[in-house]
């Protein structure tokens, strides 16, 4: 049986993020899968190819550090290289499921917009997608006790009314992602994390940034 681990990303994609969620080469990566039995899913995180006209969507330094050009260049140049070299290993991004963005809007971004801001075509169709919901009410609440706090007031401080809303979202992202991978050349579609709603209480209790000190996903 061949066991794949779609849901892997790399260091060199949270260059000067002060939280990064991941460490370690694809090479790293590879070489512990073989030991273990398992094949790594070369997936990264993609840019925020949309932006809401508020700019509730965007981290604060994600424009300058995190998803600029050149280091999303880089990434993409780096994966697909390593899955030229390493026939066995899957190719596939994690993209952000927004409110406000259409189906027909992400199938223009899968099709032609991921491989760079300047939507070059993306010749390697994806072995797969990641289709993951980070936000509710417009905010990222899954990274920061700030963006927590952000999210959970644009819900009036409501948990009830932000928990409804988060698998809102996750009922909406299920949908669409049915509708993508109907018009693209993607394989499969992958809805990311559904445990993420966890965080929440995370938060409540702790009150601490959950990223904080950690390593690698």
């Amino acid at each position: 049986m061949q066991v794949i681990d779609y849901h892997i990303h790399t260091g060199e994609s949270f260059i000067g993020d002060k939280n990064p969620h991941a460490a370690g080469t694809w090479e790293e990566y590879l070489k512990t899968g073989k030991e273990k039995g398992v094949i790594p899913g070369n997936s990264n995180h993609a840019p925020h190819y949309f932006g809401r006209k508020d700019g509730k969507n965007i981290h604060p330094e994600e424009k300058e550090i995190i998803r600029s050009d050149k280091n999303w260049e880089y990434c993409m140049e780096q994966n697909l290289n390593f899955r030229e070299q390493n026939k066995q290993v899957q190719f596939g991004l994690e993209i952000d499921f927004f409110e406000d963005v259409t189906a027909e809007e992400y199938i223009e971004a899968v099709e032609t917009g991921y491989l760079n801001f300047k939507k070059k075509s993306l010749k390697t169709p994806l072995d797969y997608l990641i289709f993951s919901n980070h936000f509710v009410f417009g905010r990222v609440f899954d990274h920061t006790q700030e963006g927590y706090l952000m999210a959970k007031e644009e819900a009036g401080n409501d948990l009830a009314k932000m928990i409804q809303g988060y698998w809102e979202n996750m009922l909406k992202t299920t949908i669409m992602a049915e509708e993508i991978i109907k018009k693209t050349r993607t394989k499969k579609i992958i809805i990311g994390h559904f445990d993420l709603i966890k965080i929440i209480s995370l938060f409540e209790k702790r009150k601490i940034d959950v990223h904080e000190g950690f390593k690698g996903i």
